[in-house]
């Protein structure tokens, strides 16, 4: 019997292992494709080639930010899966990926031509919460919470962004020479979008994910471990 307990209970420790260095590489990941890709390559594709353009962006201005919207996508699709991975979730590495990289540049795009700035930003964080709601969906707990946890997580980190950028912006660093001013206004929006995605979202999966390991044994009331709890009913004992 004590055999029995011990092997749930190990179960038990190896899956919250499991979860706790989920959630530290879904934050170190997040946290880093952000500045990574949207603050860095994606000024460099865009703008270090044809430099600055206005309202109306030519076809090769246009077609340069759409390759660095892509890549952003694909690289944060690919981060994503490898937390995922560290689950022994049955994920690929480019599972999700044609989806990130056809409605995140549409949904940039679709802000940029109607709304104009910062609605470009804040469609293109809403969109990467709908593809997470709906990829992530399955894994959940709670489905249908986690399909608003998930737009509540990217609607905050667009707020974030866009609120650190418009600051940046107002202290003078378009002033920089060349490509550094994109950059320094890009990595002004992307590092706090990064990290209030990735905090709030490990608050909310922290939640969802909890139950996943829960281990019941109701024949012997010897033992229930439930949400992270251990509770010993000992009446067989």
């Amino acid at each position: 019997m004590a055999y029995r307990i011990n092997k749930h209970l190990k179960t038990f420790i190896m899956s919250n292992l499991k979860q706790t260095a989920f959630l530290k590489t879904w934050v170190a990941n997040n946290s880093l494709v952000y500045p990574a890709a949207l603050g860095i390559l994606h000024p460099l594709i865009s703008h270090g080639f044809l430099g600055d353009h206005g309202v109306q962006l030519t076809r090769p201005q246009f077609v340069m930010h759409q390759l660095a919207i892509m890549l952003f996508a694909a690289l944060l699709s690919v981060a994503q899966n490898r937390s995922l991975r560290s689950l022994n979730l049955s994920v690929k590495q480019w599972d999700g990926t044609a989806y990130m990289i056809v409605l995140i540049p549409l949904a940039f795009w679709t802000g940029y031509y109607t709304l104009y700035i910062p609605f470009d930003i804040l469609f293109m964080m809403l969109a990467i919460g709908g593809v997470n709601a709906f990829r992530l969906r399955p894994y959940m707990n709670q489905p249908k919470k986690w399909m608003w946890q998930s737009m509540l997580t990217y609607f905050l980190g667009a707020l974030a962004g866009i609120g650190v950028g418009f600051t940046a912006f107002y202290l003078g660093v378009m002033q920089l020479p060349g490509v550094l001013h994109d950059m320094a206004l890009w990595l002004a929006i992307s590092i706090p979008a990064g990290l209030v995605t990735a905090l709030v979202s490990k608050r909310f999966l922290k939640a969802q994910l909890a139950d996943v390991t829960r281990l019941q044994e109701n024949e012997t009331g010897i033992y229930q471990l439930q949400h992270g709890v251990v509770n010993n009913a000992a009446k067989a004992i």
